[in-house]
């Protein structure tokens, strides 16, 4: 099939404003006229644009994760909906230019940004009610106005921004159903779109649940199509297993600032000199860009410290690597061997770095390669001297296929949900019937019965018998 053909058609896109609301659910893919992007250009340019940040970027990790210049790409993010808002929210907190997007208004109070970089999307009553169609007309019909919050935020044409990252929480109307008119709208600007989408938590709802999986098939047939430039798979299960001790409250919070910090220190560390080895800002580029789906963590490794000296073996290093691997990503069901491209940043206190032979580190990162498949690895090693005994070494997974496994999971509570809930509604009638009768004959001779049995009955009955 030919690339003309595998392009919607406009009208496939942004449908004209009907009573029909089913069209908002043939949303494919980006306008026709979608300029496309050149990403070789664009890395170029990127890596001409942080260059001499990079000479001059602070070495202290913990003053350059919230230093705006000290990043490989100037990333604009913009979130939409209740859990896209809040995690957008966190990205803010580290320096990056973002705003948000609501259809309700009460959602937004609580989203610590600049009034004028919060849009509240005035549409219907307000919200969406898990209704992905209200989301994605609300999107479309307040077009307008999300061209104007995207530049007031990151200037005309976006000129203070390299790319996009949209975030979306998956299963909400609005975040959910909003997000391809979303991504057409940022696609006029001729930068990369990336989607950063979170998996919900299995005591969510029925509806959330189906929304979740229709959302991400649209947007994975996207990243198939080439029609956005990278698409992030976060799990809040696998982040509830990870802190399996707080708070309901604290939950989202202690996840949104883990998916947003682990990012961030990708995107720092590839703009920071180093005096090991570096992952320079294009081999950022071409990782998150590899198309498909793209999972991260970061697995903690202890050292054994005697005396100040490390007395790890390469195969202690190697070994915690390979058991932690899955358990440190953060998401779950991904096939990891189907890895095109993987980042690993090792971080560590400069003290320890220097005394772990290099021989260590290549076993380490041979092990991995061979774990993945033989990827296209890029590797750095970076200096934390805020860290204890042990190295910390985040890992950034790109090429692979949608977690089968997890959305399997996902689609058989959601399946159950739906037949319990066809249940209720099947009986609703019978529980909503004062009289269960197998015909009107039936119920008339209950009612007469039971008028002769009431207190009036009786009393009329005596009264016949004396005449």
């Amino acid at each position: 099939m030919s690339e003309e053909n595998n392009k919607p058609s406009s009208s496939s896109f942004i449908p004209e404003k009907t009573g029909d609301t089913n069209k908002y659910r043939t949303f494919t893919g980006v306008r026709e006229n979608t300029p496309v992007v050149d990403t070789e250009t664009l890395r170029k340019e990127m890596r001409e644009k942080v260059g001499a940040t990079a000479e001059s970027s602070a070495t202290d990790l913990g003053a350059a994760l919230s230093n705006a210049n000290s990043k490989a790409i100037r990333y604009g993010i913009v979130g939409v909906g209740h859990g896209g808002s809040r995690l957008a929210e966190q990205f803010y907190q580290f320096g990056y230019k973002v705003c948000v997007a609501n259809t309700a208004q009460q959602d937004l109070h609580h989203i610590n940004l600049p009034a004028n970089q919060k849009l509240f999307m005035d549409y219907a009553l307000g919200g969406a009610g898990k209704d992905m169609d209200i989301g994605a007309a609300a999107a479309t019909e307040c077009e307008p106005q999300i061209k104007t919050l995207l530049e007031l935020t990151f200037g005309p044409d976006a000129q203070s921004v390299d790319a996009f990252i949209l975030c979306v929480g998956g299963g909400g109307g609005t975040g959910t159903g909003s997000a391809v008119p979303m991504i057409a709208t940022l696609s006029d600007y001729n930068l990369p779109v990336t989607v950063l989408y979170t998996l919900p938590t299995a005591s969510e709802g029925t509806i959330t649940k189906s929304n979740a999986i229709e959302g991400l098939n649209k947007l994975a047939q996207l990243s198939v199509n080439k029609l956005i430039n990278g698409l992030i798979i976060i799990d809040n299960s696998k982040i509830e297993e990870l802190y399996p001790n707080v708070s309901l409250g604290g939950l989202y919070k202690v996840a949104n600032f883990d998916i947003a910090n682990i990012f961030n220190t990708f995107n720092t560390l590839s703009s920071l000199p180093t005096q090991y080895s570096a992952i320079d800002p294009m081999d950022f580029a071409k990782i998150v860009t590899s198309g498909n789906c793209t999972i991260y963590g970061k697995v903690e490794i202890p050292l054994i410290v005697e005396n100040g000296q490390v007395a790890s073996t390469e195969d202690d290093i190697a070994d915690i690597l390979l058991q932690q691997l899955q358990h440190g990503l953060l998401a779950e069901g991904f096939n990891v061997t189907e890895a095109l491209r993987f980042g690993v940043y090792v971080t560590g206190k400069s003290q320890y770095l220097d005394q772990i032979p290099a021989s260590t580190f290549n076993f380490a990162f041979a092990s991995l390669n061979q774990e993945l498949k033989s990827a296209d690895m890029f590797k750095g090693v970076y200096g934390d001297e805020r860290l204890g005994d042990s190295l910390v070494i985040y890992l950034l997974v790109s090429g692979v296929g949608l977690p089968r496994e997890r959305i399997d999971t996902l689609m058989a509570q959601s399946q159950q949900d739906v037949e319990e809930m066809e249940e209720k509604e099947q009986n609703t009638r019978a529980k909503m019937e004062v009289f269960q009768q197998a015909s009107n004959r039936e119920l008339d001779k209950y009612k007469v019965k039971k008028k002769e049995n009431s207190t009036f009955g009786k009393m009329v009955n005596r009264r016949k018998g004396r005449s």
